[in-house]
């Protein structure tokens, strides 16, 4: 038996928590309303696979035509799965296999990890998880809050945003936009690490938009970023 009171009391923390103009991921606030609205029709979303307390499992070679919506569970997809739709949970974890694609991935209190050759159409988003992403896969946008990115030989067409956590790029891996390190709801100091490693690129810029980050930008192995970057302690190893 779900508890919805739970799930909106979690959802709603979430939310009441960002005070508007705080300088928050004002689309992760959208994400978050967008899931409680989900928790609080009782998932009456048509073309959907919805599951309460139990997890959603897509076996290799699968097709879904629609969204899987996971409130309390997994949502675990096999290798050369299609899901035409988002993939989006709460209080578990996103895990896909090799050579499969969705559109968007988002995660509240659990993370995303996601095999080589696969294809994210939107965006990898994660609140209180982290993001995993390996060889020849890619994604429009990652964005985590106190969660950690992890990508290995991947490309992201557009920005990296993270709150509270570090970024790492290594064998070729590729941000063709920025990496945004984003304002919290406090002013307590925070450090945030960002590694470079075996030809890793940031075509766009590293930009802290709160002076209470430290961000520290590790660089080896003709690592580069082309763009502009803000004050952030570059250490070349």
């Amino acid at each position: 038996m779900c508890n919805y009171n739970h799930e909106c009391s979690f959802l709603n923390m979430c939310i009441n928590d960002r005070e508007e103009g705080s300088g928050f991921m004002e689309k992760v606030i959208k994400m978050i309303n967008s899931i409680l609205s989900l928790s609080v029709g009782l998932f009456v979303v048509l073309a959907c696979d919805t599951s309460i307390n139990e997890s959603v499992h897509v076996a290799d070679g699968q097709t879904r035509d629609g969204n899987i919506n996971v409130v309390n569970g997994q949502i675990v997809i096999g290798n050369n799965c299609l899901i035409k739709g988002n993939c989006r949970v709460v209080n578990g974890s996103v895990t896909m296999g090799n050579n499969s694609t969705a559109y968007s991935i988002t995660a509240i209190n659990g993370g995303a990890d996601i095999g080589s050759d696969c294809r994210i159409d939107d965006e990898i988003t994660c609140v209180n998880g982290s993001v995993n992403i390996k060889q020849r896969s890619g994604t429009g946008e990652i964005s985590t809050v106190n969660g950690n990115i992890d990508m290995i030989g991947t490309i992201v067409t557009g920005d990296v945003f993270i709150v509270n956590g570090d970024i790492s790029l290594t064998d070729s891996a590729i941000v063709k936009g920025n990496i945004i390190i984003k304002s919290g709801d406090d002013n307590e100091k925070r450090r945030v690490d960002i590694r470079l490693k075996s030809k890793s690129v940031v075509n766009g810029g590293i930009h802290v938009e709160n002076n209470n980050v430290d961000v520290r930008l590790y660089i080896s192995g003709e690592g580069k970023v082309l763009g502009d970057i803000d004050e952030v302690e570059i250490i070349y190893q």
